[in-house]
């Protein structure tokens, strides 16, 4: 049993070489007193993980037989590849490379969620929890934003100091250093962090803003680099019921899914549910991240200022369209619609929220379209008709209006004769029908309206006055139209 060490050049030489590819010949010793032509010899080659060995195809081989390693009598049957030969001299060729061996991760965080009510006061009370494994065996860094108050810190269930690194750390930011001892590196660990972060003038714009909000940085900031890796981050955040978070922040996505939910996404053990208590309250949104992120910048409207502020313009745009004719309408709805649409292919969460604010100038709008085309108000361009025609149509809606009690019909007394008279006129030729002789007619009028103005006390002989004398025109122009109609016979 023979054995021993082949150096292949120094140490610098022989890392470059390495590094390209390096072949290296060996050569098993021959025995001078043996009859070398009748003998059996095996040849095992063992390499590092970092080093990759080729060798020659079995053409080449020679002398050699390539066999498996289990197939060794010889040596142990263990190694990347084996030989057997049955003579000598023989040789083997065989060329290795060397792989450059990565930093490994220190820390991998598997799932991070992290917690914030916003009150109305400019506090925000968070609370921060991770799955993680580290190869930190004692201590682990934490950055939180400068303003930050901690409370509580716990790991897994156990509570721990806060301390203070001691390290420098970027403008804004604290730098803590949590104890972790007892953890180990091929098992998962829970770390807790409770803290209170100032907000101030975080609700003050009327409208909405879009305010930065910091978030704790395992293992440092910046550190995500190559020492920390964050596979997942849910982020919870509440505001009061007369706010309304909208949007999507850089770096995250909006979760359609409930706060109620999280705690068993994150641990259905629930181990860490009761520590660090948050109490909740208002209106919730989850954001979701796949990488990790330094900060959240969640855009937030009041909802009765920012429904004012949509509704009352889009309503008033709709008064002003009363008095163009419908095509004009139609197509300012059409090029708004079409523009929403375009604009939801990029911030369609944007366009939704905005529509839900929007929905009451829209709804009182068409409305008054409606209304307008039933009352007739906006066919005319005239302000001055239109006010007249609204009045009009109100004072006769109006029982007892300006327009006074409608008029009684006035009854008509004239006798059957002048219905028969009339017949008989139509029933003549109208284009030779003689003119009526007006002064009769006139004559019997002019009696009945003398017969009007007497005394009111002889009222009963005036009226049968009047009566005669209404008769008697009739019986004139009676007696006229026979006249009329003889003389037609005796021309004809």
């Amino acid at each position: 049993d023979v054995s021993w060490d082949l150096k292949t050049g120094s140490d610098e030489k022989e890392e470059a070489e390495l590094s390209n590819g390096h072949a290296i010949s060996v050569q098993p010793p021959q025995a001078l007193n043996l009859d070398n032509q009748n003998i059996t010899g095996e040849v095992v080659v063992q390499k590092d993980d970092a080093l990759e060995v080729t060798w020659p195809a079995e053409a080449e081989l020679g002398d050699l037989e390539y066999i498996d390693v289990r197939e060794l009598r010889l040596l142990p049957t263990s190694g990347s590849a084996a030989f057997r030969y049955h003579t000598q001299p023989v040789g083997l060729t065989i060329t290795t490379r060397k792989f450059e061996s990565e930093k490994v991760v220190e820390t991998v965080i598997s799932r991070g969620l992290v917690e914030m009510v916003i009150n109305k006061n400019g506090t925000a009370s968070v609370r921060a929890r991770y799955r993680l494994k580290s190869s930190e065996r004692q201590r682990l860094r934490v950055d939180l934003p400068a303003a930050a108050t901690v409370s509580d810190v716990f790991v897994d269930k156990r509570r721990v100091p806060v301390e203070k690194s001691g390290e420098d750390s970027a403008e804004g930011w604290s730098d803590y250093s949590f104890n972790v001892s007892g953890t180990k590196t091929d098992e998962e660990f829970f770390l807790s962090i409770r803290f209170d972060l100032p907000q101030e003038g975080f609700f003050d714009p009327i409208f909405g803003s879009t305010p930065r909000i910091k978030l704790p940085q395992v293992g440092g900031v910046g550190a995500g680099g190559g020492d920390v890796v964050t596979q997942e981050l849910r982020t919870a955040v509440f505001v009061p019921n007369e706010y309304k978070l909208i949007g999507v922040p850089e770096k995250f996505v909006v979760l359609r899914t409930s706060h109620s939910t999280l705690e068993r996404w994150f641990d259905r053990t629930k181990t860490t549910s009761s520590l660090g208590y948050l109490p909740t309250q208002g209106r919730s949104r989850v954001y979701g991240n796949l990488g990790g992120a330094e900060t959240l910048d969640p855009t937030w409207w009041h909802t009765s200022s920012m429904t004012a502020g949509i509704s009352i313009p889009i309503f008033a745009i709709g008064c002003v369209l009363l008095w163009t004719p419908w095509s004009n309408r139609l197509s300012v709805v059409l090029v708004a619609a079409f523009v929403a649409s375009l604009l939801s292919l990029s911030y369609a969460d944007s366009v939704i929220e905005a529509w839900l604010a929007a929905r009451w100038g829209v709804g009182f709008g068409v409305t008054a379209w409606l209304l307008a085309s039933v009352l007739g108000i906006g066919q005319s361009t005239n302000m001055k008709e239109t006010v007249s025609r609204l009045a009009s149509i109100v004072g006769e809606t109006i029982p007892g209006g300006a327009s006074g009690p409608p008029a009684e019909p006035v009854a008509d007394d004239r006798p059957s004769g002048d219905a028969a008279s009339t017949e008989e006129i139509r029933d003549g030729d109208e284009d030779s029908a003689a003119p009526v002789d007006e002064s009769v007619t006139d004559e019997g009028l002019s009696r009945a309206e003398e017969a009007d103005d007497g005394d009111p006390g002889e009222t009963g002989g005036s009226s049968d006055e009047a009566s005669d004398a209404a008769a008697d025109a009739s019986d004139g122009e009676a007696d006229l139209g026979t006249e009329d109609a003889a003389d037609e016979e005796s021309q004809s």
